[in-house]
This record gives structure tokens, C-alpha cells and sequence, in this order.
């Protein structure tokens, strides 16, 4: 075989194994490879192994969090792999999940990542989405909405959302919610 085709060849095998990388780097990992990044008695978020996985990793956790048969503790450490993902697809599935779930511990994980992910990007959104959330119910989902509301506040002193902190303040009726709201120390 003359030599530049057997160049030839072996530039395009490189080629195509360059070309295969790319494509798996873009690929959704697997739910198992996930799981066992969410896997630990001591877990922690280790950043470095999620980006491993590639940049579509997002959904993944996002099938997680959906899946009803996944562990409250699985489903809570998915929520904090989605802190590394800020992007318009994460922003929806959070909103939704804000606003359609009946568990008030997965709505409350969803407004922490919310928060967390948002607050600094999506500060005009958050300030008009969550103020009907001081009504809720649930006294710990309206504390974290309040602490979130006065983080948007001191990030963009421009958005007001003191008229509505401040109505909510005076509705508490216990000291301890005040406290848990970010209102005194």
C-alpha cells in the first residue's frame, strides 16, 4: 500500500475517533454513572466529577428528581448536582416543579436551586414569580422564599420587592419564623 494512503487512512481514523469523543463528551450520561456520583454516607458535591460527565448531565438529575420512585435523599442531592447547571432547561423544569408539585419538600428544594442558580441572572423573573409564595402554607417554603426575595434585593437594589418582604413580615405571628425568614438575627 503506498505510503500516502496508508496516511491518509490513518489521518482519517484520527479523524473519526476525535469525532467520536465529541459525540460522547455530548452525550447524556447514563442514569446508573448519576447515581453513582449521588451515591455516600458522607456525600458531598464534587463539582469536577459531575463536569466529567459531560454538559448534559443536567438532565439526568432532572430524570431523577422525576422520578417518583427515587429516594427523598437522591432525589434532595440531584437538586444540588442542578446548582451546576444554570441554563434555560433547568430554569423551566424548577419552575414547574415549583409550581406542580404536591410535596412540600421537593418545592422547597426546588427554590433553593432556584435561588442559588437564578439570583443573580434572573433576579427581575424571581421578583415577580415568587412573592405569591409568602402565601403558601407552608411556613418553611415562605421563609426560603423570603430569604431568596432579600438576596435578589441586595444583588439588584434596582428590583423592589420590600412591599411585599415587608407585608409579609408583619403577618408572622411567630418570632421564630421572623428569625428563619432573615428578618433579625
Amino acid at each position: 500500500m503506498p505510503a500516502f494512503i496508508l496516511a491518509l487512512l490513518l489521518s482519517f481514523a484520527a479523524a473519526v475517533t476525535t469525532a467520536e469523543s465529541v459525540v460522547v463528551a455530548q452525550s447524556q450520561p447514563g442514569r446508573q454513572e448519576v447515581l453513582r456520583l449521588l451515591e455516600g454516607y458522607e456525600w458531598r458535591l464534587n463539582s469536577a466529577h459531575f463536569e466529567h460527565l459531560g454538559p448534559l448531565t443536567y438532565r439526568t438529575l432532572i430524570e431523577i428528581i422525576g422520578d417518583e420512585a427515587s429516594l427523598s435523599y437522591v432525589q434532595g442531592r440531584a437538586f444540588a448536582g442542578l446548582t451546576l447547571f444554570n441554563n434555560d432547561e433547568v430554569w423551566q423544569f424548577l419552575l414547574t416543579r415549583l409550581a406542580t408539585s404536591t410535596g412540600d419538600s421537593v418545592r422547597r428544594r426546588a427554590l433553593e436551586t432556584i435561588c442559588e442558580l437564578f439570583s443573580e441572572t434572573k433576579s427581575e423573573q424571581l421578583a415577580s414569580l415568587l412573592p405569591p409564595y409568602l402565601q403558601s402554607d407552608d411556613v418553611h417554603l415562605r421563609t426560603k422564599v423570603a430569604r431568596c426575595l432579600t438576596r435578589v434585593d441586595q444583588l439588584n437594589p434596582k428590583i423592589e420587592t420590600s412591599l411585599e418582604l415587608r407585608a409579609y413580615r408583619d403577618s408572622i405571628q411567630e418570632r421564630w419564623e421572623v428569625r428563619a425568614a432573615g428578618f433579625e438575627q
